[in-house]
């Protein structure tokens, strides 16, 4: 530090410096170190002199530190032997913002405490420098120069060093870059590793459940990057070191599957739901992260979360998953895997890895893998789904829900602000980072975490325990023992054994009532008993179509009623074309009538004229079915007895179709809520949920009109009495939806859900519950 004989002097003498922060008459000035006169020598020790001092770059050097921005004056040691400048810098604990010429660096401190602030508040790089610059000028009138590209680059690589020293890859013989994939990641102490934490015997344990890999995957659509830099301009430092996927590979293998279709999904409209987000992907390079995580302690597990393009497409969600298994430190013999669409993404999952490693280790039979769907969205999925793959009714595994990617979640959404407009690099960079953080605090906080659970279930225990003696006294002991065996060797083999908590089929369905109805006709046709008066269109075929009829009026009509007054021309063309074409199908279906039911065009005339109509729309137009004329003319007894079975068939089938898109509506719900944010994607995601409530309002009405007509036609001793009830307003809910008035602790499950209708055949192709190849 120079003295005052040491400023600068002229032929007059000492020149005259008023250093800013001295009472200048009338205010106190600002002024800086450097002004005062102050230098900072680096490369020897406080108070050592240096014989040759360098000074840097036009004698002006700036520092980021926790109170400001700061312009000093530094020399560089300049003597034999003396390390490279930004060596002396890090010495000094000042990171350099370049390695050549550095004229900015920032003190260990102000980055350390932005690595805290950002992991616990999720505060942007940039936010954090604004505030920097505010504690050195609060006014505006004498800001510092633009330091921030250098902040931010040295914020960039400050938090990649940390990574790898506080992995130990600075003693790694080979230099850091002989780090392998994943092993910068923290791993979870909770879950089984062998070698690590797992008994020498674990294999012959009785306890299996206890070595129990659980892996949870999810994929979120919030965590989007807008096109901006590129893989060459902003590689970043991840090289699969830690939880990002190495980008090179990855890209390469995705890339492989651009023109490929997904498989149409056989349970509740899951494609639908995952396409329908992808209107708002126009400009971003990446539309949200795939990712695997522990599902009992929501740890991100390494190399196993990577960018998705369209979609939660499965040959990002494959790739990411066999990274994940095969990146582990050494596999265990059981996993219990949980994804939202596991009953569709399992199916031939052991074919597509092939493609990726014919040596994978999962399938080879020697392992035993369970895929199952998370509690909170398993309620979206068909009645099959809701068994096949329940958390609850698989054996060991305990109080799991396989939502921790959900939670999870929370933690990197805060940062969707700032990621989606950096790099491709420095974005996987910074998320890495933070997925490291949320792993650390997790090991810190394990003991804690453990000991809470623990607790929880010694409490429950015993009172668990009492509640399943008293239920199993009330059953039989051979009963109980067929029903113990018939769980056992379904969680065995569960793709071959049938599964014990599927409710049986009830009803018919309308497929199977036409088949019965075909094949009795052949069988009066054999016997020369066939009365039916016309060749083609017989008395069932006849009640079928007035009843496909019906509906079309329904849905007609829905659509007469949506149009508005101004619609345009072309909607109300639309909508004419339609009422033309079905009122052709009903002039072709009354030359049948009048054959099956004569009567019936007097009996109609009659009505129409009592009500003042004459011209009536198609849609408007009575059929006059028989359930309809309410035995106001003689009705032959076959066609009535045709008609209960086909209604009874409508009913079921209405059932079957309102309990599927009451699960995509809530899948519908669930998926916006997580996911969707700001006014133009919620709008269309709105605009979806009331195409699902319309669909919803259709079938409920054709359930009603089914079951009005059974009620017409009854004689009191139908089988469908005592499963079939009137639907009403307040029983068209979800499986998870309490009634008007009930609580969690109290609600009920609608009537719609306990009554199921008969599944299509074993290979139909339409049949939700064919067999995997797994």
């Amino acid at each position: 530090m120079r003295g005052p004989s040491e400023l600068p002097v002229d032929d007059d003498g000492p020149k005259r410096v008023r250093p800013k922060g001295q009472w200048n008459g009338d205010f106190f000035v600002k002024t800086s170190l450097r002004d005062l006169g102050a230098r900072i020598q680096l490369g020897h020790k406080h108070g050592h002199p240096c014989a040759r001092p360098e000074k840097s770059f036009n004698n002006e050097f700036w520092i980021i530190h926790t109170t400001g921005l700061h312009k000093v004056s530094l020399d560089f040691c300049g003597c034999a032997g003396s390390a490279k400048h930004y060596t002396q810098l890090l010495r000094r604990r000042l990171f350099p913002a370049t390695v050549l010429q550095p004229q900015t660096a920032a003190t260990f401190d102000v980055l350390d405490q932005f690595e805290l602030l950002s992991y616990e508040s999720k505060i942007s790089g940039f936010e954090f420098y604004q505030a920097v610059v505010r504690l050195s000028c609060n006014d505006g009138l004498d800001n510092p120069r633009d330091r921030y590209a250098g902040w931010i680059r040295m914020v960039h690589e400050y938090c990649h060093l940390h990574m790898v020293v506080r992995a130990g890859r600075g003693h790694e013989p080979g230099g850091v870059e002989a780090t392998k994939e994943g092993e910068c990641a923290v791993l979870c102490p909770g879950c089984p590793q062998l070698g690590i934490n797992m008994a020498p015997d674990w294999e012959t344990s009785s306890k299996p459940y206890i070595h129990t890999q659980f892996l949870a995957l999810d994929a979120n659509f919030r965590l989007k990057r807008k096109e901006v830099s590129s893989e060459e301009l902003d590689p970043g430092f991840d090289k699969g070191w830690s939880y990002f996927v190495e980008n090179n590979k990855y890209r390469q293998h995705w890339s492989n599957y651009a023109s490929e279709k997904e498989p149409k999904s056989s349970c509740s409209r899951h494609d639908a739901v995952n396409l329908s987000n992808t209107k708002g992907n126009l400009g971003h390079a990446a539309s949200g992260v795939g990712k695997v995580c522990c599902a009992r302690h929501n740890m991100t597990l390494p190399n196993s979360i990577g960018d998705l393009q369209v979609g939660e497409r499965y040959c990002n969600i494959d790739y990411l998953f066999y990274k994940a298994t095969t990146t582990m430190v050494k596999p265990v013999k059981r996993y219990i895997i949980s994804y939202d669409i596991a009953c569709q993404w399992s199916i031939h999952l052991q074919e597509r890895l092939a493609r990726l490693d014919t040596t994978y280790f999962l399938f080879d039979g020697t392992w035993i893998s369970r895929f199952l769907v998370p509690k909170f969205h398993l309620p979206a999925h068909v009645s099959a789904c809701r068994t096949r793959y329940s958390f609850n009714y698989t054996t060991g595994a305990g109080r799991t829900d396989g939502e921790a990617p959900e939670r999870g979640w929370n933690e990197t959404n805060p940062l969707a602000g700032s990621t989606r407009e950096m790099g491709p690099g420095t974005r996987r960079d910074t998320i890495n980072c933070h997925l490291g953080d949320h792993n650390w605090r997790k090991v810190v906080n394990m003991d804690e975490f453990l000991r809470r659970k623990l607790y929880i279930a010694a409490l429950d225990m015993a009172e668990h325990e009492v509640e399943y003696q008293d239920v199993s006294a009330t059953v039989p002991p051979n009963l109980l023992k067929e029903w113990i065996k018939e769980i056992d060797e379904y969680q065995t083999d569960s793709l071959v054994v049938a599964n014990p908590f599927e409710e049986p089929d009830d009803g018919p369905t309308m497929s199977s009532i036409r088949r019965e109805l075909a094949e009795k006709e052949a069988k009066r046709l054999a016997e020369g008993l066939d009365f039916a008066l016309h060749d083609q269109i017989t008395q069932s075929v006849f009640i079928d179509l007035g009843i496909k009829l019906e509906s079309e009026q329904r849905a007609i009509k829905k659509e007469s009623g949506d149009l508005w007054d101004h619609a345009q021309d072309r909607q109300k063309t639309k909508l004419q074309l339609n009422l033309n074409t079905l009122q052709r199908k009903i002039d072709g279906w009354l030359a049948f009538q009048r054959l099956y039911c004569p009567g019936v065009d007097r009996l109609r005339k009659q009505d129409l004229d009592a009500k003042g109509l004459k011209d009536v729309l198609a849609c408007d137009f009575p059929l006059y079915l028989p359930s309809q004329i309410n035995n106001r003319i003689p009705v032959d007894d076959e066609l009535k007895a045709d008609e209960v079975k086909l209604r009874e068939g409508q009913a079921y089938d209405s059932l079957a179709k309102l309990r599927r898109e009451l699960q995509t509506r809530a899948y519908l719900y669930n998926f916006t809520n997580q996911h969707t944010r700001g006014q133009g994607a919620s709008t269309r995601a709105k605009n979806t949920i009331d195409v699902a409530n319309n669909r919803i309002t259709m079938v409920a009405q054709d359930y009603r009109v089914a079951f009005l007509a059974l009620e017409n036609l009854s004689n009191g001793e139908e089988s469908w009495r005592g499963k079939l009830k009137p639907l009403l307003k307040e029983d068209v809910r979800h499986v998870s939806q309490a009634a008007a008035g009930e609580s969690i602790g109290n609600q009920t499950i609608s009537w719609i859900w306990k009554v199921q209708s008969a599944q299509p055949k074993e290979g139909d192709e339409s049949n939700p519950q064919r067999k995997s190849t797994l």
